[in-house]
């Protein structure tokens, strides 16, 4: 972000120092805010820990690796897999609370 600071004009009010902060965000400065955004979302999937998840690790892996082998041969690191697995389960619990509230509103009716 760009920060330039202006002199105000002649009609200063008593006190005001006539001083103006203007933040103008360019193309540039909106890509890397959402650039640091990707990267917090990124940090915080890695810092997960394995008894967090729902799905046995070793369960989720091999359905990985069953589904990869169908689509060529695919080497994954751990990290990779531990990635997969904690997006997957967020998605999940989003459908999940999202069924849940439409059938909330269904017996509501």
């Amino acid at each position: 972000m760009r920060a330039t600071l202006r002199g105000g004009g002649s009609n200063k009010r008593q006190g005001d120092s006539g001083h103006h902060l203007h933040v103008f965000i360019t193309g540039l400065d909106a890509w890397l805010i959402h650039e640091e955004r990707a990267f917090r979302e990124i940090k915080h999937y890695q810092e997960r820990v394995v008894e967090e998840t729902f799905i046995p690790p070793r369960a989720f892996q091999k359905l990985v690796k069953q589904i990869s082998d169908q689509h060529g041969k695919f080497r994954w690191e751990k990290d990779a897999i531990f990635a997969l697995q904690a997006v997957s389960e967020d998605i999940l619990t989003i459908v999940f609370e999202m069924t849940y509230c439409f059938l909330a509103k269904l017996t509501n009716v």
